[in-house]
């Protein structure tokens, strides 16, 4: 009997296959420097939870009906950033902000933007972060989120590909029809007859179209539409390759602002960029951190009406 209470509470000891597996996994996209992990990992949750706090005042004014809970949220948010700036309060403050987000998600289903649940993501990641003295910790949070980076990205192309309607250009055409972002965008290569006929078709009808660019400009808008899910799958691939992590990342911050410049979704274009910083040397989250403080800034007194602009418009909610 004494033997087996003793083997009963003996403390848990990790499984080393499970370890090393996760340790393997976390390995492809670390650099192997953990002095400069902290900082970058505190250079980051400083960015997302002023992200968070910014984005929770924007949905203030969109249901009235509960409107007490969301200004709530977007209070313990704001607290979180304010407090989260330092290292001391950082778990509580990201742990804090983590329950706003997961109210969100759980308010907005099965409606929830995909970038709000990017946005749990990396707040669980620093959720679970534990200050160390050796920076082990936060090098594997700084690897976990660049690999949630890498995978969402690839997942963004086999998407595309699954779906098939990239290869001829069909949806990159149709969103060209119906949405005057993407008309606009398109307006220095498609002629204005072309331009016309995709926004003369009714999508809500069955078998509407052809969603199909023709004459001679349709090489090159094949070629964009192709460069997209390419680039997707690849790049992650590249990011996960210390020889060529520098190159993809910059690439790929070329590719998120070429399609932010067009989709103009900027609360999902402010996080992936954010993310791919992470792939770069030196403080680049902490440089364009008050950037980001300037356009939520913005933003909400254009919600106010005291500045032009439309956050809703610029998907920033």
């Amino acid at each position: 009997m004494g033997a087996a209470l003793r083997l009963r509470y003996l403390p848990a000891v990790a499984s080393p296959t499970r370890s090393s597996f996760a340790q393997g996994v976390l390995s492809l996209a670390g650099d192997g420097d953990a002095a400069t992990a902290p900082i970058r990992i505190a250079d980051f949750r400083r960015f997302l939870l002023v992200y968070t706090a910014g984005r929770s005042w924007l949905w203030v004014p969109l249901e009235p009906d509960v409107q007490v809970a969301l200004v709530a949220g977007a209070i313990v948010a704001s607290l979180a950033a304010a407090f989260g700036a330092r290292d001391r309060f950082a778990v509580p403050a990201v742990w804090a902000a983590l329950l706003v987000v997961l109210a969100q998600v759980i308010w907005r289903f099965p409606g929830t933007a995909n970038h709000l649940y990017l946005e749990f993501i990396c707040l669980a990641v620093l959720a679970v972060c534990r200050r160390d003295s050796r920076g082990a910790d936060e090098a594997a949070a700084l690897s976990a989120l660049r690999l949630v980076t890498a995978t969402v990205l690839f997942h963004t192309g086999l998407q595309k590909v699954l779906y098939g309607t990239w290869f001829q250009g069909d949806f990159l055409a149709f969103m060209v029809g119906i949405d005057d972002r993407f008309g606009s965008a398109f307006a220095w290569l498609l002629p204005a007859d072309e331009l016309a006929r995709l926004a003369s078709y009714d999508r809500k009808i069955t078998g509407a179209g052809p969603y199909r660019v023709t004459g001679s400009t349709a090489p090159i808008f094949l070629l964009a539409s192709n460069v997209v899910w390419i680039a997707e799958m690849i790049l992650p691939v590249l990011l996960l390759v210390a020889r060529t992590r520098w190159v993809a990342a910059v690439a790929g911050l070329a590719l998120i602002v070429g399609i932010q410049a067009n989709a103009r979704e900027v609360a999902f274009g402010l996080l992936f960029v954010n993310l791919l910083l992470l792939f770069l040397p030196g403080r680049p989250n902490a440089w364009l951190l008050p950037a980001v403080a300037v356009v939520f800034a913005w933003a909400l007194l254009a919600a106010a009406g005291l500045l032009p602009g439309d956050p809703v418009a610029w998907n920033l909610l």
